[in-house]
This record gives C-alpha cells, structure tokens and sequence, in this order.
C-alpha cells in the first residue's frame, strides 16, 4: 500500500510541475513579464551585398521613429514601435561585414536589431522602411610609383 501511495505522490508531483510549467510567465529580452509584451506587427528584415557596401533593410508599412548606436563593431537599431522582427534568413546567411544578427524587444514591445559590423555604418529612410548599410572599404592596391630615371653617368674628370 506504502508503494502505490509513494506512486501517486510522485505522479502527482510531477503533474504539478508540468502545469507550474506551463503557466510560468514569460519574459522579454529585459526581464518583463510576457503579458507586459505587447504584440505589434510583424516586420521583416532582409538583406543584400552592393558593390560597396552591405544592407540591412527593415520592412516597416507604418513611419516608425529609430535610433542607431555603433560602439565598436556591436551596432544595435532601436525602434520606438512595438512589433516582431522576422529576421528569415538573415542570421544563417548574412550579408559580407554583417555577423551575430539577432532581434530583442523590450517591455513595451519595441525591437531593437543588434549585430556585428565590420565597417562604419551609415542609415536612412526609404518611405516608411528603415535601411542601414555596412560600408566595405575598397581594396586597396598600392599605387604604381612612377619609375626614377636612370642615373646618368659621371663625366670623368678632366685631363684624363
């Protein structure tokens, strides 16, 4: 009888857990709970590789206001809208000078899409789309010097 008892507690138990489990809040980047999150739109980013330069591009369908901030080669895009980047591929295959992509949100719900560049960054708006690009710096090939003209002969001395 103890044995069935000892069963049931630990059945129970683990019941317990499991519901605990599945109702446990939530949380965004910053710790909020989930429920504090809210939803907005989802918005995709794509990417592509110019001559020149990498691009980000963030497919807003509404005006959004956005700040970016490079420290280093971390640059983080903080929009002040809450929505859910959809990064589709970008993060497995990016653009070159672009790496670690990744998408946060915070309580209010508002993304901010941080990565690695390995170039300056310059952004702008194309209508309601946010455009960020990671300038390559041309090769550099070293500049042809012009040749020095051969030296002319010394005269020999006179009365030899």
């Amino acid at each position: 009888m103890r044995l069935r008892n000892t069963a049931a507690i630990t059945t129970l138990a683990i019941c317990l857990g499991l519901i605990a489990m599945a109702v446990a809040p939530v949380r965004a980047a910053d710790g909020a709970p989930a429920a504090a999150v809210e939803a907005g739109p989802s918005v995709g980013v794509r990417s592509g590789e110019h001559a020149n330069f990498s691009r980000l591009v963030i497919d807003w369908t509404v005006p959004v206001g956005y700040s970016v901030d490079q420290e280093g080669d971390a640059v983080h895009v903080r929009f002040d809208r809450a929505a859910e980047l959809t990064l589709g591929s970008v993060p497995e295959r990016p653009p070159a000078g672009v790496s670690a992509v990744a998408s946060t949100r915070n309580a209010a719900g508002e993304p901010t899409l941080d990565f690695v560049a390995q170039g300056r960054v310059r952004h702008f708006r194309d209508g309601t789309k946010v455009v960020v690009d990671v300038m390559r710096e041309p090769a550099r090939t070293a500049a042809a010097k012009p040749a020095e003209p051969a030296a002319k002969p010394t005269p020999p001395p006179a009365g030899e």
